[in-house]
């Protein structure tokens, strides 16, 4: 693990130093050390002894080229940025942090590269469908999230009180505020990844896909899927596992692609939505017992809920506001 990087000119002058907080390294402490330099700049980066010393150059190598800083005066400049990058790099390695790539542009525009800030806010409703003896039962829940990419002060988000009347069981994170404005819910949070406010609803089964598997005789079985013009998902994934051996398969496949894996006996299907489809699949051997039909798809775009969050404001140079609904569910089908 990388235990400390310094950042130096080629005349020896420390421009940066960082330390790993998880380590705890006294001038006792076995470690081995690498240099790369670049763009006039020497990096020196100091590992556990025990670390595997290919990987360990591997891992400066791509830091150095992440961070993408190509002058001293871009660390003098911005020095606690670049000092915040290396240490989500290296401690949380967290995607959510955006790390600038290198590019061919003027300096001034690498700057504000650096020190651009985000705010991410989803509004994502999750709903499981279980199908079991002609019986459906549907389970349904959400919650918003905030996934701010640096430290963009207190974040308020605006929720109209409206969309959520028809909610159930609404619990709001204890480090949150909240302030009932005539038909505007305001929610204050502190500027960190988070679950902001979690719900259940009731799902009107209209809005979504019919999904149906038939056996229409011992041999054939047809899976129906019906889609509504205003409720089409962006994507639609579906497998039909068999719990016996149905011999060769012959599928008559109107959309999309499918493979069979003889191994665990399961036919992938995955569709792009657009219109009503099927799929039929004829066995040379009858049915012994039942099929698992199992599907998921994503409306990527559309909270089902209907909870809508009409504004968010922050020190962020950019905020963006997502609704997504995912949707899994799972058909037993017994001849």
């Amino acid at each position: 693990m990388l235990a400390r990087v310094e950042i130096e000119t080629p005349d020896g002058l420390s421009l940066l130093r960082y330390q790993n907080p998880k380590l705890h390294l006294s001038a006792s402490t076995p470690t081995f050390s690498l240099v790369e330099k670049k763009d006039g700049l020497a990096y020196k980066a100091f590992y556990l002894l025990q670390d595997d010393q290919y990987l360990a150059k591997h891992v400066l190598k791509e830091l150095i080229r992440d961070l993408s800083v190509s002058s001293d005066s871009l660390i003098l400049k911005k020095h606690a940025i670049v000092y915040a990058y290396i240490d989500n790099y290296l401690t949380t390695r967290n995607p959510i942090f955006s790390i600038p790539r290198k590019r061919n542009i003027p300096e001034p525009f690498q700057i504000q590269g650096l020190s651009k800030k985000k705010v991410y806010v989803e509004v994502a409703d999750q709903i499981f469908q279980r199908t079991l003896q002609g019986r459906t039962t549907v389970t349904s829940y959400g919650q918003i999230t905030t996934r701010p990419t640096g430290d963009v002060g207190s974040m308020s988000l605006k929720i109209d009180s409206r969309s959520l009347c028809g909610m159930k069981h609404i619990q709001f994170n204890p480090s949150v505020c909240t302030q009932r404005e005539g038909i505007t819910t305001l929610v204050t949070c502190p500027s960190k990844d988070m679950s902001v406010m979690a719900y259940t609803f009731s799902c009107n089964e209209a809005d979504l896909p019919v999904v149906k598997v038939t056996l229409i005789d011992s041999k054939t079985i047809e899976v129906l899927l019906c889609f509504d013009e205003g409720h089409v998902p962006d994507s639609f994934k579906t497998s039909l596992s068999f719990d016996f051996d149905p011999g060769f398969l012959s599928v008559e496949c109107k959309t999309g692609k499918y493979e069979y894996v003889p191994n665990t006996k399961t036919l992938l299907w995955n569709v792009s939505p657009s219109a009503n489809t099927s799929l039929v699949i004829h066995c040379t051997e009858p049915h012994r017992s039942s099929l698992l039909f199992r599907y998921r798809y994503l409306f990527a775009k559309t909270a089902i809920s209907s909870v809508l969050v009409k504004s968010l404001s922050s020190e962020a140079d950019e905020n963006w506001i997502k609704y997504t609904t995912l949707v899994t569910g799972l058909i037993k089908v017994v001849e």
